[in-house]
């Protein structure tokens, strides 16, 4: 019944989506397209994905805090736009970087952007429902954001390459293109997650009401 506790969970799925293909199939695009050695792909991927992830995750749990402060639908607010930013962030580290360099460079920004919607979503999720229910609503954001994005990311990114570069002609870049696609799909998420934050102060009231002293937004989504 709570409105816009669905847009979140099928929202942050649909973002989730890229995270996890771009997890899965970053090593083969830099094979592919930039022929980098397995020792090279690891040692910066590691790079990507672990601190470039870590900041992504951990800044906008401090910007959905304090911009949470002004208005509680900035923690929908934050992710939805990491997740229309990534699109374009994607485009530079896959289709228009000249170099292995320069994709790795503007790759670390898309880490930032894939991971933020992490903290948000978690913080946001636990303060859409009383506290006896907060167990099954983590139950559901695993499931069904764990379904859409870890389980379908990789997936379908491996499907469309293949239908890409064996049907469509375009080789080994038929990768690259499914790659950008999943940010398609993360835009999709994003906008799922502005049109559930129109509700977000309204349902907060609805569930504190009673209370001496009613949240004006979700518990700290920052560490």
């Amino acid at each position: 019944r709570t409105r816009p506790l669905r847009y979140l969970l099928f929202g942050c799925a649909l973002i989730s989506y890229p995270l996890h293909a771009t997890l899965v199939w970053n090593a083969a695009f830099y094979d592919r397209q930039f022929g980098m050695s397995l020792a090279r792909i690891a040692l910066w991927l590691a790079l990507l994905s672990g601190l470039g992830g870590g900041v992504g995750l951990y800044c906008s749990g401090i910007l959905a805090d304090r911009l949470g402060r002004i208005d509680a639908r900035w923690y929908m607010w934050v992710p939805a736009l990491a997740g229309l930013f990534t699109l374009p962030a994607l485009f530079g580290q896959y289709l228009f970087a000249p170099t292995a360099h320069a994709s790795l460079a503007i790759g670390f920004v898309s880490a930032m952007l894939t991971n933020a919607f992490i903290s948000p979503m978690s913080a946001t999720a636990q303060s859409l429902v009383r506290p006896n229910q907060r167990a099954l609503v983590g139950a559901c954001v695993v499931c069904i954001a764990g379904f859409l994005g870890t389980v379908l990311g990789p997936l379908l990114t491996g499907i469309l390459s293949d239908v890409f570069s064996q049907y469509l002609g375009l080789g080994r870049d038929g990768l690259r293109y499914a790659l950008l696609l999943a940010g398609v799909v993360r835009c999709l998420g994003a906008l799922l997650l502005f049109h559930g934050a129109r509700d977000l102060p309204a349902e907060y009231g609805r569930l504190h009401a009673g209370r001496d002293a009613p949240p004006a937004a979700p518990a700290g989504a920052g560490p």
